[in-house]
C-alpha cells in the first residue's frame, strides 16, 4: 500500500477524517488547492471522460436516445447527468436563437402578416397580447420543461401495458427532448447560413420534436416503425393540444381582466 493511501485526511465537506483518497462519510475526493492545472484537468475530465464526458453523451444522444434511456432506467448511470444536460441543451437552443435573430424574424413576419386596416379594437387587442406573445416566443424552450410533465403523462398512457412507471416515462422524455434540442440546435444554425425563412423553422422544430420522440420510443420500446410513428405523434399531438388549451385560457384572462 502506498504512503499516499494510509495517510490521514481531512474532509473539508463533512469533517470526517480517512484514508486513501475518499472520504467514507460524504464521498468526496481529497481535496487540494485549486490551480490552473487543476482546473484545466476538471474541464478536460468533464468534457472528454470516457464514462461521464459531455461529448460522448452528445455523440450517443444523436444516435440512441432510446436505448441509453433504457440503459438509465435499468441502473447504467455512470454518465453525464442527462437532467444537467437537458439545461444546456436549452440554453444553447435559446443562444442560438437569439445569434441567428429568430426572434426578431418571428417578430417581422408577424407584424407582416397583420392588416393594415385593422380596426381600432383590434389594435388594442394586438397590443394586449404582445407581451404575452413576446413571453412565449422568447421562452418557447423554456415551456417545454413544463410541458415534458405532459409529454410523459400521454406516453404513460400509450404504453401503459410495458410495465414503467410515470416517472421512468417522465425519463424517457428528458432523453427525447435533448435530442430535440441538438437537432434543433443544427437546424437553426443551418438554415440561418441558407437564408431559411420563418415558416420552414417552425414546421422543421415541430417536425423534429415528433422524430426526436419516435426514434426515442422506437429504441426503447423496440417498436416497428409504424408502431414508433403513430405514438410518437399521438403523444406530441395530444401535448400540443394541451398547451393550445392552456395559451387560449391565459390568452382569454389577459384580454378580459387587463
Amino acid at each position: 500500500m502506498s504512503e499516499t493511501s494510509n495517510t490521514e485526511n481531512y474532509c473539508k465537506n463533512c469533517n470526517h477524517t480517512f484514508t486513501k483518497q475518499y472520504c467514507n462519510g460524504c464521498g468526496q475526493k481529497n481535496a487540494h488547492r485549486i490551480t490552473i492545472p487543476h482546473l484545466g484537468h476538471e474541464v478536460m475530465h468533464a468534457t472528454l471522460h470516457a464514462d461521464k464526458g459531455i461529448f460522448p453523451f452528445m455523440k450517443r444522444i444523436l444516435v440512441s436516445p432510446g436505448i441509453m434511456a433504457k440503459e438509465y432506467i435499468d441502473g447504467k448511470r455512470k454518465t453525464f447527468n442527462p437532467m444537467q444536460f437537458l439545461m444546456l441543451s436549452i440554453a444553447f437552443v435559446i443562444l442560438m436563437m437569439t445569434l441567428t435573430h429568430f426572434y426578431e424574424r418571428v417578430e417581422l413576419w408577424e407584424a407582416q402578416s397583420i392588416s393594415a386596416d385593422q380596426s381600432a379594437a383590434q389594435a388594442k387587442m394586438q397590443e394586449k397580447l404582445k407581451g404575452f406573445n413576446t413571453f412565449i416566443k422568447k421562452n418557447g424552450n423554456l415551456m417545454v420543461l413544463f410541458l415534458m410533465p405532459i409529454f410523459a403523462f400521454f406516453g404513460s398512457l400509450l404504453f401503459r401495458k410495458r410495465n414503467n412507471n410515470y416517472a421512468e416515462h417522465l425519463m424517457i422524455s428528458v432523453f427525447a427532448i435533448c435530442l430535440s434540442n441538438m437537432l434543433t440546435a443544427i437546424m437553426l444554425t443551418t438554415y440561418y447560413f441558407l437564408g431559411v425563412g420563418v415558416t420552414p423553422i417552425v414546421v422543421s422544430t415541430l417536425a423534429i420534436t415528433v422524430f426526436s420522440f419516435f426514434l426515442t420510443y422506437k429504441q426503447f420500446y423496440q417498436l416497428a416503425w409504424f408502431q414508433a410513428v403513430w405514438r410518437s405523434i399521438t403523444v406530441y399531438s395530444l401535448t400540443m393540444i394541451v398547451y393550445v388549451i392552456l395559451a387560449f385560457v391565459v390568452t382569454v384572462f389577459i384580454l378580459v381582466f387587463t
